[in-house]
């Protein structure tokens, strides 16, 4: 089983305190926080580790403000670093939970009980494709279809690129796209980060410079534009809507990763897990209250794995302040 680490709990406080990493580390007692990690190493089930990474955490105080938030991300983020996501039918539940461990009402056999029963294991891609079909022939399921918004938004991004010159439709082209169909969630989201098309393109005539092609014909996408295309699909289905919007296309670019449209956005300054949230946000009518739940905590796990790089500078910062980050403390000369 993965343990959480002592970096990882920085991780996690910077993205919760919404901190700078190093702002985050000067807020983590870091001794107080390897005891409290180091009591959930255990070679019991996920649910009975979790439960006393949460204790640990909650009676330690490793942080002075908001610890309960963090606490109960970094138990989210430990499950999800070990294949699992915890189900959770009622917001107040949690907070119940977290409220009895807290005061002592509840003891670590009570938590890890709660745990385990609304523990999932994260399926693989071809067991989710199963059950998806398995779901479609039972149900008669349809696959979700393009919204004329989505669709629009992809003939922009081809006279985009007729527009530079170019003769093919990459990433770049389809985040001009979103941002020129103005009426579109990805539109707004994009707006409220203060990206615009005329930033875009600079950037693209910057990077790739304009095209020598003629502008007349239909610019054929890149295997990566075709990858995206075929994510946002997955993106509607994993937000359970029937069709597949401007907002499953931004998710999609994001999720992606690699193509010079995230390139771009992060040129521009912008946050990506960020810019995800603020597309949740636009979905839902509006930004939610900072709770333990809000909406925008659920994308911290998928977006783990591009943190590793900030855990991996956070162990040398941890080395330079005398912590092994591992467990014990560094030897200095």
């Amino acid at each position: 089983m993965r343990p959480l680490e002592v970096p990882d709990l920085v991780v996690v406080a910077a993205r919760v305190l919404e901190l700078d990493p190093d702002a985050a580390l000067d807020l983590v007692d870091l001794d107080v926080a390897g005891r409290a990690v180091a009591m959930a190493r255990c070679a019991g089930p996920p649910e009975e580790a979790a439960a006393r990474l949460l204790r640990a955490l909650l009676h330690h105080r490793p942080l002075a403000t908001r610890n309960a938030e963090v606490a109960v991300v970094a138990t989210l983020q430990f499950l999800a670093l070990n294949g699992r996501e915890l189900v959770i039918d009622r917001p107040e539940a949690l907070r119940d939970l977290v409220r009895g461990l807290s005061a002592g009402s509840l003891s670590q056999r009570d938590a890890a009980s709660w745990l385990g029963a609304r523990i999932d294991r994260y399926r693989s891609h071809k067991e989710e494709a199963g059950v998806r079909k398995r779901i479609s022939r039972l149900w008669g399921e349809q696959e979700p279809c393009r919204s004329p918004r989505e669709r629009r938004s992809v003939e922009l991004a081809r006279e985009e690129a007729r527009e530079l010159g170019h003769n093919y439709v990459g990433t770049e082209h389809l985040l001009l796209g979103l941002i020129r169909e103005a009426e579109g969630f990805a539109a707004r989201a994009l707006t409220h980060v203060n990206v615009d098309a005329d930033a875009v393109r600079q950037e693209i005539l910057t990077i790739v410079g304009r095209g020598t092609e003629p502008g007349a014909g239909s610019p054929a996408f890149t295997p990566r534009a075709k990858k995206v295309l075929a994510l946002s699909e997955r993106e509607a289905r994993r937000l359970s809507t029937s069709w597949i919007g401007t907002e499953h296309l931004l998710l999609a670019l994001i999720r992606e990763g690699e193509g010079l449209a995230c390139q771009i956005l992060v040129k521009l300054g912008v946050d990506l897990a960020g810019l995800v949230d603020e597309v949740m946000w636009t979905m839902r009518g509006g930004h939610p209250p900072v709770d333990v739940l809000r909406d925008g905590l659920d994308r911290l796990f998928e977006e783990y794995e591009q943190l590793r790089d900030e855990v991996v500078r956070l162990r040398a910062l941890l080395r330079q302040h005398g912590i092994e980050p591992d467990g014990g403390a560094s030897r200095t000369a």
